[in-house]
């Protein structure tokens, strides 16, 4: 269906549930992003994501409870009979040509990149002839303030570009992606860079994050907030939120960038995680080791642990000695493509020595403690005491 103008989109967001006032904002964004692109084929709206509990724990098979926002951004999109996909943002007014090729190089920190890794990752994985876009997006919801601005630009372009193209009817999408929990996670290891069963991944954007927020935008439920667990995304419940009760969002203006130095450590926190998560937590191997290897260009990049095959990780080793590690001695036989099952109980890391010497002193302590108490009297010993 063609849209005529911007009222099409806000009646259709107050069908679904929008409050008027919502979209009459969504009127004056989609009015601004038509001008752009006149004559569209087709409009989307992506929400941001609210997280309620569970922050940090969707890359390491976590849950958390979750929902969506109705802050979002608009993407009225016009389909090109070239490979080519005009990305223009509106506020402040920027436009990027980018080709739908496997060999897109996306720019890292600059705005474009969160698109240019998504258009690469499906012709990697869609190829074949795919036909361009004219993308105008306009957007009220604050970028870097913790709503998932980037996550959603992820979604925007990939449901644009399935949508043009109709991969939904490719063999490739109806053999892996079945609902919107697999398309959340494909869409999250699109934007780490991780694998999705065949899908092969690449380097993403840089950062290891996990699919918490992709499942935000596509799966959350209208005033409701939903709970689920995640590699690979289930769900696990959904809770009505009272209706006498509002959720208040403050923007404080700090700006939570992961470029550069600040992406380095989000990742060394990331994989700190998974590593230090309890033993029923194991998380498996081949996703990691394939980010460590597109990370290997940073100065802080990980790489395994010397007993490579319980895939945690040693934050403290430099990129440098990556390659080392990564020799064709160990590679094929500790690094199997096994990320669909967790690893074994028999290769669980040992603790490290500072643990074992606590765990040492604690041991002692306790003989000590035994040794000064006197010993507990026998049943015998009880009857006689007391004279029966």
């Amino acid at each position: 269906m063609r849209l005529n103008c911007a009222d099409f989109v806000a009646e259709r967001l107050v069908e679904l549930g929008m409050t008027a006032g919502e979209a009459g904002a969504k009127r004056d964004l989609a009015t601004g992003a038509c001008s752009i692109v006149p004559n569209p084929t087709f409009a989307l709206f992506v929400p941001g994501r609210i997280e309620i509990l569970g922050k940090h724990t969707d890359y390491a098979g976590g849950r958390s409870i979750i929902g969506a926002a109705e802050k979002g951004i608009i993407v009225i999109a016009r389909q090109r009979d070239d490979s080519l996909v005009n990305v223009t943002r509106t506020d402040p007014r920027e436009c990027a040509g980018l080709a739908l090729s496997p060999d897109l190089q996306p720019i890292e920190g600059h705005w474009s990149n969160y698109s240019a890794t998504v258009l690469r990752r499906v012709a990697r994985n869609f190829p074949g002839e795919l036909k361009g876009l004219d993308l105008a997006i306009a957007s009220d919801l604050p970028q870097a303030a913790g709503l998932s601005s980037s996550s959603a630009i992820v979604v925007a372009i990939f449901l644009a570009v399935a949508r043009a193209n109709e991969l939904r009817s490719r063999e490739e999408y109806q053999s892996n992606i079945h609902n919107h929990e697999d398309l959340a996670g494909y869409l999250g290891t699109v934007e780490n860079g991780q694998s999705f069963g065949p899908l092969v991944g690449d380097k993403g954007v840089g950062t290891f994050g996990g699919s918490q927020d992709h499942t935000a935008i596509l799966c959350a439920r209208h005033n409701c907030l939903s709970t689920y667990s995640y590699a690979p995304v289930r769900s696990e419940g959904v809770t009505p939120f009272p209706a006498s009760q509002s959720l208040v969002i403050g923007v404080s203006g700090v700006v939570a960038e992961k470029t550069r130095a600040a992406r380095d450590l989000y990742n060394r926190v990331s994989l700190r995680v998974i590593r230090r998560l309890p033993r029923r937590f194991i998380v498996p191997l081949e996703p990691l080791i394939n980010f460590a290897a597109s990370s290997a260009s940073s100065s802080r990049a990980v790489i395994p642990r010397r007993n490579c095959s319980t895939g945690w990780i040693n934050l403290s080793k430099t990129a440098t000695r990556l390659s080392r590690r990564l020799s064709p001695r160990c590679a094929m036989k500790t690094f199997r493509a096994s990320a669909s099952f967790p690893i074994a109980r028999s290769t669980w890391p040992k603790p490290s020595c500072s643990i074992r010497r606590r765990r040492r002193r604690i041991f002692a302590r306790r003989r000590d403690r035994s040794a000064q108490q006197p010993p507990v009297p026998s049943a015998p010993a009880l009857v006689a005491a007391s004279g029966r």
